[in-house]
């Protein structure tokens, strides 16, 4: 079982046709991320609890919403600790982080859970808690 935190490097596949950046891991997940990899990966972290917003799960943290899963369109919204960071996702990969009009000027990003792997996805999910209480962290 993965352990936190997550913070080895990201490399690229050999293959520069390849979409998705893979992590060095311990873990050595290849899998695309699911539902209840979010919610298995959110709740192991301190003070987490899971609500609902606008009708969907979504994690808490000392009161502070970090992660929302959303239905239209079908993404994890994660929370960056600024602007800045949310700018480096979107460039990272493009095919797993996106965002929509909704969201213009926060800063959050959307993931694609089909395209981005477990290990990945436990580090944007560590992040976006660190980011929103890091009185916790």
């Amino acid at each position: 079982m993965c352990e936190f935190p997550f913070r080895e490097p990201i490399t690229r596949a050999p293959d520069p046709a390849s979409p998705s950046p893979q992590r060095a891991s311990s873990c050595h997940s290849e899998d695309v991320a699911t539902e209840d990899d979010v919610r298995r990966l959110a709740l192991a972290l301190p003070g987490v609890e899971e609500r609902t917003a606008y009708g969907t799960p979504a994690f808490y943290a000392g009161g502070r919403i970090f992660l929302r899963l959303r239905d239209k369109p079908e993404a994890l919204v994660a929370w960056c600790s600024d602007l800045g960071e949310r700018e480096a996702l979107l460039a990272s990969d493009p095919d797993v982080f996106f965002t929509i009009d909704h969201y213009a000027g926060h800063a959050s990003v959307l993931v694609r859970l089909e395209r981005i792997g477990v290990d990945e996805l436990a580090e944007v999910i560590e992040d976006a808690w660190r980011a929103r209480a890091p009185q916790l962290s």
